[in-house]
């Protein structure tokens, strides 16, 4: 769970050694709310419905019908689901230049408020202070790992987490369930107290630091699109940037950090743990010269999905990927980049995309022939398993040769 979910923390703890390593767990009492990105809309494995205000448990002494794992009031806590949509061949997919500083779990999507510029960002935070994104930071739910939880957001959070428990009294009342009855309310008591808890929260301290926070951003705002005129005197409209791009001079912008330090990558727009895949990579690279001259963002179909889960090895090759957690699963997509990219950088791969184009078709006989195999075999069964292990071979294969 600690690998796929991000976290929103109580403000006043220490988060220094995670902003640095993935890999270091969080104290479970300073989780003030888990946030869980789902291709699928999660359902209770007892009731098969969505969740109503939606709960986690870490571990304790009741057992879970469902896996037997144990349960404690105590370690719940809540959940924000959001919803996204799984990748196959022939989407059309929306990908973001995401800038992720040199030894920093930070990575955020190239806009006007990121990068931070330094000379800005030092005018509100003292140097021996690192910054840490808040839950109302620009990408933040989005993208960021971790982030600390406003006491406005939690209250917002607790209040419609109310409003679904009153709905769910009044069905259950309607039913005259009075089982269900009597844990709704009990549900309902334990949001109050959280409620109550969030506006103890509201400190002279940590509302001065949200005020800080939205005047420093407003300052990078002025900032970039004052410097963002000095560079480009042609207005340009930010709604070209969902579209297919293949013009260079649109896609320059000025970086206050070092690009010999930085990592730039393509994620899915929504934050989800879609990557573009290495070999795309390279041909923008050949096409544009320097990361941070990429397109901000590409709209591209997918002709390929190469499903994984990040390990050591795919760590070391992939080292844009240094803030991700172990044990995460990532999706690498393949996409056809003719309409972004000239011939003639096409032509300069042709034999690479060729063999990917070929261990795709492959791939794809090998499932057709599982498929044949189990022709009773239920959808979402034997066979996507397996399509995953092909994934992760054919990933495997595909880092090797790039490495």
């Amino acid at each position: 769970m600690l690998s796929n979910f991000r976290f929103m923390l109580n403000p006043t703890g220490n988060y220094f050694y995670q902003l640095i390593d993935p890999d270091i767990c969080f104290d479970w009492d300073t989780i003030e709310k888990v946030l869980v990105s789902s291709s699928e809309v999660e359902a209770c494995s007892i009731c098969l419905y969505p969740p109503v205000a939606g709960q986690s448990s870490e571990k304790s002494w009741q057992k879970c019908p469902v896996c037997c794992d144990s349960i404690c009031e105590k370690d719940i806590k809540p959940i924000k689901i959001t919803a996204g949509h799984s990748i196959k061949e022939g989407d059309l997919i929306n990908l973001v230049l995401v800038q992720r500083v040199h030894q920093s779990t930070l990575a955020f999507p190239i806009s006007e408020t990121w990068p931070l510029p330094e000379n800005v960002v030092s005018n509100y935070i003292k140097p021996d202070i690192s910054f840490i994104p808040w839950s109302s930071t620009p990408f933040a739910q989005s993208f960021a790992r971790f982030m600390l939880a406003s006491p406005d957001y939690l209250l917002s959070e607790y209040d419609r987490d109310c409003k679904e428990l009153e709905e769910a009294l009044l069905n259950a009342t309607d039913r005259e369930s009075a089982e269900e009855i009597r844990f709704i309310k009990k549900s309902k008591d334990r949001v109050d107290e959280e409620r109550k808890r969030a506006e103890s929260q509201k400190t002279e301290e940590i509302m001065l630091a949200l005020s800080t926070l939205d005047i420093m951003f407003e300052a990078i705002v002025k900032y970039n699109k004052k410097h963002k005129n000095k560079q480009h005197p042609q207005k340009q409209d930010d709604n070209n940037c969902l579209r297919k791009l293949g013009e260079k001079e649109n896609n320059k912008k000025h970086q206050q950090h070092d690009s010999l330090t930085d990592f730039y990558f393509y994620q899915k727009d929504d934050g989800q743990h879609v990557y573009l895949d290495p070999l795309d990579i390279r041909i923008l690279k050949h096409e544009f010269g320097k990361y941070d001259q990429f397109p901000h963002c590409l709209q591209a179909q997918v002709i390929g999905v190469q499903e994984s889960t990040l390990d050591e090895c795919l760590r070391r090759k992939n080292k844009y990927l240094n803030h991700v957690p172990l044990n995460c699963d990532v999706i690498f997509v393949e996409v056809d980049l003719k309409d972004i990219v000239s011939s003639t950088t096409l032509q300069a791969f042709s034999s690479e995309l060729n063999a990917r184009s070929k261990r795709r078709e492959a791939k794809e006989k090998q499932i057709e022939s599982m498929r044949k195999q189990q022709p009773t075999c239920a959808e979402g069964g034997v066979i996507p398993d397996i399509n995953h292990q092909l994934n992760n071979r054919e990933e495997q294969l595909t880092q090797s040769k790039l490495s």
